[in-house]
């Protein structure tokens, strides 16, 4: 079923991009690049350098929001949902759309667009219970998905560079981490992961 489903979305990413050359109706952005994409609902979400669309097989009617329609980038990068099905949606910007389906109604977090990093991207978002994973040019961020207010930040992962970049992140009993320096593990037992020895490190060099 799932084989089908992500088949059937695929031939639909190609009609919906006939389909909106032809109707004249949407913002005209680029939606052939998909960059994310899950399944909420019964309905199909997709991120692409050109906004958001869905698909919904039932009917099969097809919706695009783009930054015409509130969000703050054209070019959106990772998608997860949270517990109240709300689309959290990282940009290149370091922006974080929070996107609600059934109102269309879009809240920006902007705390790591305003601070003093250099590279900001949000480059993967997944979601354990109430909690946020960001995973940014800069470290892993934790945001309380009830408040939009952020946990903490992890900036030094074992041994690795400050500030290394984290690609995607999980957790499952314990924090995962791909990073441009290699794997970081949260060391079981570990409470306090700002501190650096609170992290397993893994690369090429030690296989």
């Amino acid at each position: 079923m799932r084989k089908i489903a992500v088949l059937l979305l695929f031939v639909f990413i190609g009609q919906a991009a006939y389909a909106q050359l032809i109707t004249g109706t949407q913002s005209y952005t680029d939606k052939k690049k998909v960059r994310g994409a899950i399944i909420s609902e019964g309905i199909f979400w997709a991120i692409t350098d050109g906004g958001i669309f869905s698909f919904n097989p039932t009917d099969s009617s097809y919706t695009s929001f783009t930054k015409a329609d509130g969000l703050s980038d054209a070019s959106l990068i990772a998608l997860t949902k949270d517990v109240k099905k709300n689309l959290w949606v990282g940009t290149p910007s370091g922006i974080i759309n929070v996107f609600n389906p059934e109102t269309k109604q879009v809240k920006k977090i902007l705390d790591i667009y305003n601070t003093g990093q250099t590279q900001k991207q949000i480059n993967h978002l997944s979601a354990k219970g109430d909690t946020i994973l960001a995973s940014t040019d800069f470290g892993l961020s934790l945001i309380n998905s009830e408040d939009y207010s952020f946990i903490d930040t992890y900036f030094k992962l074992g041994s690795f560079p400050s500030n290394s970049k984290v690609y995607c992140s999980f957790y499952d009993n314990r924090f995962y981490l791909a990073t441009e320096a290699g794997i970081a593990i949260q060391k079981p037992g570990a409470t306090n992961l700002i501190a650096p020895e609170s992290w397993d490190t893994y690369t090429t060099t030690s296989g």
